[in-house]
């Protein structure tokens, strides 16, 4: 008996790195796993999808960007159809494009806007509703230590 038994866990950014991390242990716990990748190769997403499956628990990738308002309202819907609920939502996607501010293109900035502040605000609008309806849920925000700290 896992400590998340009977939960549903939508994961972004799940494909390698810290959110891969955490879809393994949340399946080893017993949840069932919805994660989202964007650019990752097809035969690492399903040699994520057999690392999961042989836990016993149902999964399923999406390739989705949350950033996108429609988008994220449909993945939301899609695996609310799927798996009935969703328990947890972990913003774990993100990315970085380091650079000196007077450096940095608008095309730059506005990427890293859309993946780590748009996609984390609409998939919590769309999911937090859900939550609300079954009495409670978790929300993790996933943040980089240069969030804290800062590079150049």
């Amino acid at each position: 008996m896992g400590l998340l038994d009977g939960k549903v866990a939508l994961i972004t950014g799940a494909s390698r790195g810290i959110g891969k991390a955490i879809a393994l242990k949340y399946a080893s716990e017993g949840a069932d796993i919805a994660f989202t990748y964007v650019s990752a190769n097809e035969s690492i997403v399903e040699e994520l999808t057999q690392e999961i499956t042989a836990f016993g628990v149902r999964v399923r990738a999406y390739k989705a960007n949350a950033a996108d308002f429609a988008l994220a309202q449909s993945l939301v819907g899609e695996i609310h159809k799927e798996f009935g609920h969703i328990d947890i939502l972990v913003n774990n996607a993100g990315i970085t494009r380091d650079s000196m501010t007077r450096k940095m293109t608008d095309e730059q900035w506005d990427l890293v806007i859309d993946i780590n502040l748009k996609g984390v605000f609409n998939l919590t609008r769309y999911v937090g509703p859900m939550m609300e309806e079954l009495g409670g849920g978790s929300i993790i925000n996933i943040a980089s230590v240069v969030g804290e700290y800062g590079n150049i």
